[in-house]
């Protein structure tokens, strides 16, 4: 796994793969560039799932961190749940992708 990128006070850090491809995700969807990432926790039934959304409005209620220049969205009420993941991207002859690790799994 890469080096997560510095951030005070970022429960999910992101590396610098992890930041370079939203950042290419948002200039190939044509997202507005004052948009940032928000790292949602979907509760699937029998545990939870991770997904990203490209967000530009921020709520009140949000935590809000910038790393590698890219703002970080999470929802407060993730935040026990999500504190000390690591946000990562690999590409390698199996394809590539976001993969979400937690600290249990390092």
């Amino acid at each position: 796994m890469a080096k997560p990128q510095k951030s005070e006070s970022a429960p999910v850090r992101l590396t610098q793969r992890a930041v370079e491809q939203v950042k290419t995700a948002i200039d190939r969807e044509l997202v507005a560039k004052e948009s940032g990432v928000r790292i949602l926790l979907i509760d699937a039934g029998n545990g939870y799932r991770y997904d990203l959304a490209f967000e530009s409005k921020v709520k009140p209620s949000d935590h809000v961190s910038t790393q590698g220049g890219l703002r970080v969205i999470l929802d407060k009420s993730s935040i026990p749940y999500l504190e000390g993941t690591t946000l990562d991207f690999i590409d390698n002859q199996y394809g590539g992708g976001f993969v979400f690790v937690r600290p249990e799994e390092n």
